[in-house]
């Protein structure tokens, strides 16, 4: 455990000593069990050092538990003050594989006893008028930045002429915080209000490895009402490489009541939204573009459809003689309805079909879907795909998935819930996995009035 971890710890017990006022949490445990398709060695003997490679199964049953904790109104000097806390922990409860590979030296990389924890969320939140800040381990997502979890602070004021700005900075966080010493990021955007309508911003982040760039990219984000319409858009450029990684355009216009239509489009350079420290980045293809349009019609509370179709070109497909790649042309498309037994949506019933068609990523896919409130306390969803591959995958052409779940609240505060899930893929013949979940949430208010 670093020492940082035990400075947000500090940070927000700090916080929460000044005044404990509003508690609320919820805590959840999750069985998911199921067996995993592993390779391993068998017959290793002095005549055979090296084995047999052998595919077999094995158990995993982990026993994963979530808690979240909220502390509200910590001092009455400050608008907005809280604390908030997040952490999960697995404890893998299937016995080791027995055989000649008890380490679990051929499982592909996945470390089928391991049991972890980790902090996901952990930081102190301040706002006095127009200036907040929040210092911890934090998700990011401001303007056209990526979602990244940092441990640092993050800063904004918001003027009363309409200009915002705002700037961040701190460690990238990995998974199970294992992270790579010396990756820093750091970033800030200034916007503009204009006036109840709209807003623009400009923003720009770098994420630092061992003291050199890792990643960098300028932005510019905004949207604007036109009436009952409504324009969002960004842009992203490399400032390196000085060329477009992305953007994104959408009009989402209201034709009637019921009848909405949103036109959209999007470039994406995916090699430009890799980090350069990353072997993923020479890989890439060229430029993603698409462009298309959604339509959506609610005649009435009981029921609607919707269409969407969209021209996707990919620059960079099959390699020609002379070294250069041709484009990858082809669209995507699907129809959806659903329909409802009441107008407040409790009860659902919808399908929806779904055609990819691509030189080499071509399918089609069926779904059915329905939630259903048996009873009050008592909800069932359930979720079926079918897919047909224009080209086969391991020998196979189509996947059969589907998933059934039951959520029964016990109590105000205290739920339970279970799904099991199989299918067939070119991957796995036969797949069934199962999930058994119990949450608990709750709130209490330790604040005390004083009356003169």
């Amino acid at each position: 455990m670093t020492s940082r971890y035990w400075v947000i710890l500090g940070l927000c017990a700090l916080g929460s000593s000044a005044r404990a006022a509003e508690v609320s949490g919820t805590f959840s445990a999750l069985i998911d069990a199921r067996q995993r398709g592993v390779a391993r060695l068998s017959n290793v003997s002095t005549a055979n050092p090296y084995g047999t490679l052998v595919a077999d199964t094995v158990n995993d049953d982990p026993l994963y538990g979530l808690a979240t904790l909220q502390v509200d109104k910590l001092t009455t000097v400050l608008d907005e003050s809280r604390v908030v806390l997040m952490g999960w922990g697995r404890l893998q409860m299937a016995p080791k594989p027995s055989g000649d590979d008890p380490a679990g030296l051929m499982r592909a990389g996945y470390d089928i006893d391991k049991s972890s924890a980790d902090l996901q969320l952990g930081y102190l939140e301040l706002r006095k008028g127009d200036l907040h800040m929040r210092v911890g381990r934090q998700h990011l997502l401001e303007g056209v930045d990526r979602m990244l979890m940092i441990d640092g602070i993050d800063v904004g004021y918001h003027t009363s002429i309409g200009v915002g700005l705002s700037a961040f900075y701190g460690w990238v966080v990995k998974r199970e915080m294992k992270d790579i010493s010396g990756e820093w990021a750091a970033g800030g955007r200034i916007s503009y209000r204009l006036g109840l309508n709209g807003e623009v911003g400009v923003s720009y982040s770098q994420r630092q490895n061992e003291g050199e760039v890792d990643f960098a990219e300028v932005g510019i984000d905004g949207f604007y009402n036109f009436g009952k319409a409504r324009v969002i858009g960004l842009a992203v450029v490399g400032p390196v490489e000085k060329a477009l990684a992305e953007a994104r355009l959408a009009v989402s216009v209201p034709v009637q009541k019921n009848l909405l239509v949103t036109l959209d489009g999007l470039r994406i350079r995916p090699d430009l939204l890799i980090p350069r420290t990353s072997i993923f980045s020479v890989f890439s293809e060229g430029n993603h573009d698409e462009l298309g349009g959604d339509v959506s019609y609610d005649p009435s509370a009981f029921y609607n459809v919707g269409v969407e179709g969209h021209m996707i070109r990919r620059a960079g497909g099959d390699l020609q003689d002379d070294l250069t790649y041709s484009a990858n042309t082809g669209w995507r498309g699907s129809v959806r309805a659903s329909t409802f037994r009441e107008a407040s949506h409790r009860n659902q019933i919808g399908i929806e079909a779904r055609r990819m068609s691509e030189k080499d990523n071509g399918y089609w896919r069926g779904r059915v879907f329905t939630v259903l409130q048996v009873l009050e306390p008592l909800r069932i969803t359930a979720d079926a795909y079918g897919y047909l591959y224009d080209e086969k995958v391991n020998a196979e052409n189509k996947a059969i998935v589907g998933q059934l779940s039951g959520i029964f609240d016990i109590a105000k505060s205290f739920r339970v819930a279970a799904t099991v899930s199989a299918g067939s893929t070119p991957y796995a013949k036969q797949q069934v996995e199962g999930w058994l979940r119990l949450a608990y949430g709750y709130e209490t208010d330790l604040a005390r009035e004083y009356v003169p």
